[in-house]
C-alpha cells in the first residue's frame, strides 16, 4: 500500500485517550505538556469538523472557554489545540487529572456553564473514542508537545482490517517503531494509544521537517521498512498533518 500524507487535512473524529487516575507532577516537562504514557492522567483528544469557515471561529471559541471556565476546574491539567492545514478540522489534546474532573467539565457544557465550548461543539461533528496511551518512542528522553511551530506533528489514525486484532496490530506497530523508524534522520517521538472498545489506534508523531518525513515515506513506499508496511497492509490508515495553535497549562 502506498503510503500518501494529506498535508492539508485531518480525519473526522473526537477521540478520548483514557487513563485513569490523579494529576502527576510527570505530567509537564518544564511547563510543556509531555508525551509519554501516563497511567495518572485522563488524556483527552477531541478531533472536530466545524461547518464551513468556521475553523478560525472554532479555535476562537474553544479558546475563550478554556481561559474564562474550563481551565479554573478543578482536576484541569492542561490543552493543546491544533489546526489542520486546509483550515477544515480542530484538535485539542487535554489532559485531566480523573475521569470524575473530566465529567464536572462535560456536565458544565451541558448545563450551559461554558457557552462558547458549547458553541464551538454545535458548529463542529464530534466522534467520542476512549483510548490509553501505550507506548512512547523517541532518541530523547522528553518529549512534549511542540507550542512554537519548531517541528511537524502527525496524526495517524489506524482502524485494523477484518482478520487482525487492535492488540495484534497495536504490537506490529510498537515493534515497527524500533525495527523501522526511531533511528531514521529527522524522527523525534511516536506516541501509541489504543482505544478502549479495540476498535482504533492512534500514533501522535513528530518530525524535525518536512523533508525528513518525505523521505521516510519513500522509504516505506520502496519497502525499506517492511514492519511498518505490514502495519499499513493489514489497517486502514488516515495521516494528517497539524499545526499546534495554542497550549494552557494549569
Amino acid at each position: 500500500m502506498k503510503i500518501r500524507i494529506e498535508y492539508m487535512s485531518i480525519g473526522i473524529a473526537m477521540i478520548l485517550f483514557a487513563c485513569n487516575g490523579t494529576k502527576s507532577p510527570t505530567a509537564l516537562i518544564d511547563e510543556e505538556v509531555a508525551l509519554v504514557p501516563n497511567p495518572s492522567l485522563l488524556t483527552v483528544i477531541n478531533i472536530m469538523k466545524p461547518e464551513s469557515d468556521e475553523q478560525d471561529r472554532t479555535i476562537s471559541l474553544l479558546q475563550d472557554g478554556i481561559d474564562t471556565t474550563i481551565s479554573e476546574l478543578n482536576g484541569f491539567v492542561s490543552t493543546s489545540l491544533h489546526k489542520s492545514q486546509d483550515n477544515n478540522y480542530v484538535l485539542n489534546y487535554a489532559q485531566w487529572a480523573s475521569e470524575k474532573d473530566l465529567q464536572t467539565a462535560v456536565d458544565l457544557i451541558t448545563n450551559g456553564g461554558a457557552p462558547q465550548m458549547a458553541e464551538a461543539f454545535s458548529i463542529s461533528n464530534p466522534d467520542f473514542h476512549p483510548y490509553a496511551v501505550t507506548a512512547q518512542f523517541s532518541p530523547s528522553a522528553n518529549v512534549s508537545i511542540d507550542r512554537n511551530g519548531d517541528i511537524l506533528t502527525v496524526i495517524n489514525l489506524l482502524k485494523p482490517n477484518e482478520g487482525i486484532t487492535q492488540q495484534e496490530l497495536a504490537q506490529l506497530l510498537k515493534e515497527a517503531m524500533k525495527e523501522d523508524i526511531l533511528n531514521r534522520p529527522g524522527f523525534i517521538s511516536a506516541t501509541v494509544h489504543e482505544s478502549q472498545d479495540n476498535d482504533y489506534i492512534v500514533n501522535y508523531a513528530q518530525w524535525k521537517d518536512q523533508n525528513s518525513l518525505d523521505a521516510t515515506i519513500e522509504i516505506i513506499n520502496s519497502g525499506g521498512a517492511p514492519k511498518l508496511g505490514e502495519v499499513f497492509s493489514k489497517s486502514n490508515a488516515d495521516f494528517h498533518v497539524y499545526t499546534v495553535m495554542a497550549t494552557n497549562i494549569k
